[in-house]
């Protein structure tokens, strides 16, 4: 049996096998097979495989309907496909070849060009190219050769990047690139000595940026006096003598052909003039410190005029007329130069008297009060009289002490004035400068803000524009140097208690620095946004958080948490039990936290979800008899390992045979390099010996009754013979037998490894014998006696009628009269408990049934005689019965009606209302024989 099993199953799976085809395609994104080289696998196996194994070639593996394999290196990789079914693995080989790319590279013999011409190219590569394109860069389009070598002609100028691909016979391809630069020569020029007085010996020098391997083949030196040489010298000497404008230029030709000309700006000599005359426009030399000096100088050709004051200062002016105003006193040399084309000549001074006095004072304060202003008088010369002017909107304040001092209103647009007098020379002189005192307050729009937040710094009731302050914002330690804008716009980077200030500078160098700081720190605030995840995690495993988020002032707890999976979930616990993936990949995890006061922040970590290793075993699941093997083999592109087999078996190998004794469920287990994990198992179920466990085995029952077989044993049942049965192979048939049988009863496990059987004998036992006799036909109110004949044997009989009881059901013959349609029943029962029926039907003649109606009837409601209706004996039914009133109108009628039933009568009303005591007529319809009989009669409605 088993080996018939065998060939049957082989038979099987060899046809299944048949009938699924493993097969898949490959593809790349630009149609070639050149290394390196992404291929694309997908499998187009028929039928439904549950599963797949890749083996590339290259010593990678997949497991996925379509998978991926980067081929690094060309060759002739074999690519197998293991379709995993329901209960078979098949494979299908494919070889792919893997193209080398080609190495090339691209030279010319030039790659710089000073002006447009022809350049030659050359392409060098690996043998196997048989194409060459090339793209100039210049706009001129592809050219396609399969030369390597080939020239191009440059129009323009510019920097062309000129590209070479090579292709070979399959289709392969590699670029080369390079530049070519077509730039003018360019060449530079100095010349030591530009203005100055003649002879004016120069030195000219010269620099060019030369093409490689190229260089100057002559130079020509064009000095601008009429004058030049040509050579291939880069420095040269010249002296030039001549007054008139110089335009030099040195002009290159190289040995390429290439040229370029330098103009050097223009250039003047002069020689040294005359001593200019010096003298006031006023005519006098002497003057007071307050006064504006006016003063010429004139030179026939002096280009300009180099004034020294004689108080320290010096001008170089291009007109013969000059105005200073002395920082001095004092007899003060004045002195002028003229210049000629840069060459000075004589010098020539004038002696003048500065006398009187000169108004100077210095702008001081305190940080202590800055409204309190002192002011040093630094005036020069003797001060006869001294005056101070303190004013402003409201009015002015003088005094006439040496160095001035004043308290100004705390806010106020106002001045300082310095007037002094020499009354020896009767010079006067005066100094005025602004001063602004205010109450500035540095303010911000929140007392508090949250971090990454938005917070404006403006100042209250600021200085006045026309102050010109410059403003230095200090926030969160950060100097902000804002210039002379007196608000800002900041978000803060950390959480604390900041003192922020602001700095104001004004034009005065002794005044002190006014800075403002806010009334109460600015609180930064908000949570910190904090947690971390498991580097990876595998496909079936939880994604765990560890949220080490916390508020930075704890009275300001968080209240809001909300993630963001990264794949489109959110979650707002605060600690999340664990998550998991609908499928593997990499995905950004965004945790913001939100405290009471609406301060929110943010924190992503990178979660990377690994997708489990494949592991098939086949057969999926099988049975085998007890004391047969197995060969099972885990599919897998992952190491496997077999997690229940016996000792003596290799629990890491793929394929294993197994002998098992009792069913078992094997499991392997695949791991990945990740360490995920997932299995797979095969139950076999191991058949062992059957054991037939009928009931009933042998049974005896009466003619015309039947039972059911229940067979216990698991497998297949056959009875035979099948006769008498419902279905001879199921174990729980019903036997119907008709006289005694034997069955022969087999039961065999599903693979028809055992068999076990028995006998079963039915003994059938006749019905006992039973004749009530023929029905009988009698007039109303005979009477009648049945006996009925039985076989020779003890019997119970038991009777029964349709229309009442039996007086004595137990007794052998019954009698009675007849007053209506009766059906007599008589069982009788042997001693083996076997029945027999039989009947006796008792017929009331139709010529003595009766149809009978009362002659009045009192419809009141009182229960008695309420309807008129029809009373029978013998008939079972009232075709119709109809009343007329004395008029010959219907009043009532009903059909098919049963007799003896009061409530199918006529109640008596008419229209709903009973009528006056009257008669009436009545009508009814019976049937006899087949013969309609009609019936009619008169009754009162008493009232």
């Amino acid at each position: 049996m088993r080996y018939l099993y065998t060939l049957l199953f082989l038979g099987t799976l060899l046809s299944t096998t048949s009938a699924q085809v493993a097969d898949f395609t490959y593809t790349t994104s630009g149609s070639t097979y050149c290394d390196p080289q992404r291929v694309t696998f997908q499998q187009t196996s028929s039928g439904n495989p549950v599963s797949f194994v890749w083996h590339f070639g290259n010593g990678t593996s997949g497991h996925g309907p379509t998978d991926e394999a980067t081929y690094i290196n060309p060759g002739t990789y074999t690519v197998k496909l293991i379709a995993i079914y329901n209960n078979v693995a098949v494979t299908k080989e494919k070889q792919i070849t893997i193209h080398p790319t080609p190495n090339i590279t691209l030279t010319a013999n030039r790659s710089t060009l000073c002006e447009p011409g022809v350049v030659q190219f050359t392409a060098n590569g690996s043998t196997g190219i048989v194409q060459y394109k090339w793209d100039f860069g210049d706009g001129s389009g592809p050219y396609q050769t399969s030369n390597r070598t080939t020239n191009h002609s440059f129009t323009t100028y510019g920097t062309f990047p000129v590209r070479v691909t090579g292709f070979t016979d399959r289709g392969c391809t590699e670029s080369a690139t390079m530049n070519i630069n077509i730039v003018p020569l360019s060449i530079n020029a100095n010349v030591d000595v530009t203005n100055g007085c003649l002879p004016a010996p120069t030195q000219f020098s010269l620099t060019g940026n030369y093409l490689p391997g190229d260089s100057a083949i002559n130079i020509t030196w064009n000095f601008g006096d009429g004058t030049s040489i040509n050579g291939t010298q880069t420095q040269v000497a010249h002296v030039y003598n001549t007054t008139a404008p110089i335009q030099a230029s040195v002009s290159v030709v190289t040995l390429r052909g290439c040229s370029a000309t330098h103009e050097f700006s223009p250039m003047a000599f002069g020689t040294p003039l005359a001593r200019p005359v010096i003298q006031t426009t006023t005519g006098r030399t002497t003057f007071c410190g307050s006064e504006e000096v006016e003063m010429t100088a004139s030179s026939i050709q002096a280009s300009y005029y180099v004034w020294d004051y004689g108080d320290g200062t010096k001008d170089s002016i291009d007109r013969n007329t000059t105005n200073h105003k002395f920082r001095t006193l004092g007899d003060l040399y004045i002195k002028v130069t003229p210049y000629f084309n840069g060459c000075a000549g004589l010098t020539d001074s004038i002696l003048l008297k500065i006398q009187g006095v000169i108004a100077k004072f210095d702008v001081r304060n305190t940080c202590q009060q800055l409204n309190a202003f002192t002011f040093p008088n630094n005036s020069l010369g003797n001060m006869s009289s001294i005056l101070w002017l303190y004013g402003g909107t409201a009015g002015s304040t003088q005094e006439t002490v040496r160095n001035g001092a004043y308290i100004y209103p705390p806010v106020a647009t106002s001045y300082v004035e310095l007037k002094i007098h020499d009354e020896a020379t009767g010079c006067r002189d005066s100094l005025k400068r602004p001063i602004y005192t205010a109450k500035p307050t540095l303010r911000s729009n929140l007392s508090s803000v949250c971090k990454d937040s938005s917070i404006i710094y403006y100042i209250e009731n600021d200085y006045p524009p026309e102050a010109n302050l410059t403003y230095i914002f200090n926030v969160n330690d950060r100097i902000i140097n804002n210039g002379n804008v007196n608000t800002i716009d900041y978000k803060p980077l950390y959480h604390g208690l900041y003192n922020d200030y602001v700095v104001l500078n004004d034009q005065y160098r002794g005044t002190c620095n006014d800075t403002l700081r806010l009334a109460d720190p600015v609180r930064v605030k908000g949570p910190i946004a904090d947690f971390s995840l498991p580097t990876f995690v595998c496909y079936d495993s939880l994604l765990t958080f560890e949220n080490r988020s916390y508020p930075y002032y704890a009275y300001e707890p968080i209240q809001q948490w909300n993630w963001n999976m990264g794949n489109g979930t959110q979650l707002t616990e605060e600690n999340p039990a664990g998550f998991s993936y609908d499928r593997p990949g990499s995905y950004n995890v965004v945790l913001t936290v939100t405290d009471v006061s609406g301060c929110a922040q943010k924190a992503t970590v990178p979660a990377r979800i690994i997708r489990l290793p494949k592991v098939d075993i086949l057969p999926r699941k099988d049975s085998i008899c007890l004391g047969t093997g197995v060969e099972l083999i885990a599919y897998s592109s992952d190491q496997v390992t077999w997690l229940n087999l016996p000792s003596n078996l290799c629990a890491d190998c793929d394929t294993v045979f197994v002998n098992p004794q009792q069913s078992v469920n094997y499991i392997a287990q695949t791991i990945s390099s990740f360490g995920c994990k997932n299995f797979d198992s095969t139950m076999l179920y191991v058949v062992e010996p059957v054991d037939l466990r009928m009931s009933p085995t042998d049974t005896t029952l009466c003619l015309g009754t039947s039972f059911k077989y229940e067979i216990e044993s698991p497998g297949i049942v056959t009875f035979s013979p099948s006769l008498y049965l419902n279905n001879s192979g199921i174990p729980n048939p019903t036997v119907h037998p008709l006289e005694s049988i034997e069955y022969t009863v087999k039961v065999t496990d599903s693979l028809g490894c055992f068999t076990d059987s028995a006998i079963s004998s039915i003994t059938v036992i006749p019905k006992p014998f039973i004749d009530a006799g023929a029905d009988l036909q009698l007039n109303y109110g005979d009477p009648f006696s049945i006996s009925p004949v039985t076989d020779n044997q003890p019997l119970q009989f038991d009777w029964s009628s349709n229309v009442g009881t039996v007086a004595c059901p137990t007794c052998r013959n019954v009698s009675g009269r007849i007053e209506e349609n009766m059906t007599y029943t008589v069982e009788v029962t042997d001693q083996h408990g076997c029945t027999n029926i039989d009947r006796v039907n008792l017929i009331l003649q139709c010529t003595s049934k009766q149809l009978l109606l009362p002659t009045a009837f009192t419809p009141n409601g009182d229960g008695l005689n309420d309807y008129f209706y029809p009373i029978s004996r013998g008939f079972s039914e009232v075709l119709s019965f109809s009343i007329f009133d004395r008029a010959g109108m219907k009043v009532f009628e009903r059909k098919q009606m049963q007799p003896n039933q009061p409530t199918m009568g006529w109640d008596g009303r008419i229209r709903g209302a009973l009528p006056n005591t009257q008669s009436f007529v009545w009508m009814a319809q019976v049937e006899c024989d087949g013969k309609i009989i009609v019936r009619k009669g008169t009754f009162t409605l008493i009232r």
